[in-house]
């Protein structure tokens, strides 16, 4: 997943759809202000199940142990600053969009999966929701991030 922090940070339990194996973020959350239906992989799926033992009591996926409140991924940008240099948050979901181009997602399916806003005339005559297709691109992704950590 590439999401934009505001989404990563705001993201809660209720969410997650464990029998279809998807996240849904309500548009509420989205710059579009679509709702974005995000297929999980197992890995996803698995790693959330561990975090579900820290956090699952609260609201929140990314929280505190101990605070009900969002996760301040303020901090962590202000970390990822000072060890690299330049960073924005924007440089992970460029990064994982140009990974994907790599991989062989088609560019449509990609621009899905950043929740982009197709032009005019494709949301009018293009009603498919291009699930199968995302999932297959996040397996792939899934795959490839394997590979990366061993």
């Amino acid at each position: 997943m590439a999401l934009r922090k505001s989404e990563l940070q705001f993201c809660e339990w209720v969410f997650i759809d464990w029998q279809k194996k998807s996240l849904l973020i309500p548009g509420q959350l989205t710059k579009n202000k679509t709702d974005h239906l995000i297929p999980l992989t197992e890995e996803v799926i698995r790693l959330f199940k561990s975090l579900e033992s820290i956090t699952g009591d609260k609201a929140y996926i990314f929280c505190d142990e101990f605070e009900p409140k969002p996760f301040q991924i303020h901090t962590s940008i202000k970390n990822a600053r000072n060890m690299l240099g330049h960073f924005a948050p924007h440089d992970i979901r460029r990064t994982v969009r140009s990974k994907w181009a790599q991989l062989g997602v088609q560019r449509d399916v990609a621009e899905m999966m950043l929740n982009h806003t197709p032009d005019i005339l494709i949301q009018t005559y293009d009603q498919y929701d291009y699930l199968k297709e995302k999932r297959e691109a996040y397996e792939l992704w899934d795959t490839a991030l394997g590979r990366l950590v061993g």
